[in-house]
């Protein structure tokens, strides 16, 4: 299984992100990384540190600017060669899948937040309360993780513990005195009768 990582960087840094998604795809077996931009070239060294085995580059004037489309062209030319296509959530990234997905009428599964040496995605549903499997019918997969911060909500349904706490949402505003909490009382209604 060979896998391709679209890393994405910003202020001559790759992002968090998307190292985390490299780590990922290198747990699962040999790892390539692409890096697409101006001045790119450097990284090249930083994303090898983090276990990609190839690291392509596209380091060009014209890609200076974060637009989705040049991205997808080089993307479209490497795809070919690989099982899969991991990328990290981003909004460029979302992009980058999406044109890319078009490009080669490939299957796109997003929000995931493990993917199995079998290629079996698990992603969330039903407000992050259950855990599904998902999968493709062709190659190259796509695939897009999760937001990070579903990774801790989807930990805390799936491992539910009990605890006492003392603290409530009212401490934030100061409690009334008990004496101004009483309704006052209303006249009592007189009846009208008519003669």
């Amino acid at each position: 299984m060979s896998t391709l990582v679209f890393l994405e960087h910003h202020d001559g840094e790759i992002q968090k992100g998307s190292l985390g998604v490299l780590a990922k795809a290198t747990s699962l077996g040999d790892a390539d990384a692409v890096l697409v931009g101006e001045g790119v070239r450097g990284l090249a060294a930083d994303a090898g540190r983090h276990g990609a085995k190839t690291v392509h580059v596209a380091d060009d004037a014209s890609l200076a600017a974060p637009l989705s489309q040049p991205r997808v062209d080089v993307l479209a030319k490497l795809a070919s060669e690989y099982d899969a296509v991991f990328f990290a959530n981003s909004v460029l990234a979302a992009d980058v899948a999406a044109g890319l997905a078009a490009r080669l009428d490939a299957g796109l599964n997003w929000d995931l937040v493990d993917i199995t040496a079998d290629f079996v995605g698990k992603r969330p549903a039903l407000q992050d309360s259950v855990l599904v499997d998902v999968g493709w019918k062709s190659t190259p997969r796509l695939a897009s993780s999760a937001p990070a911060r579903s990774i801790p909500i989807l930990r805390r349904v799936a491992r539910p513990r009990c605890a006492t706490s003392r603290s409530s949402s009212r401490t934030s505003r100061p409690r009334r005195p008990w004496w101004s909490r009483r309704t006052p009382r209303r006249p009592a209604r007189r009846s009208r009768t008519r003669t």
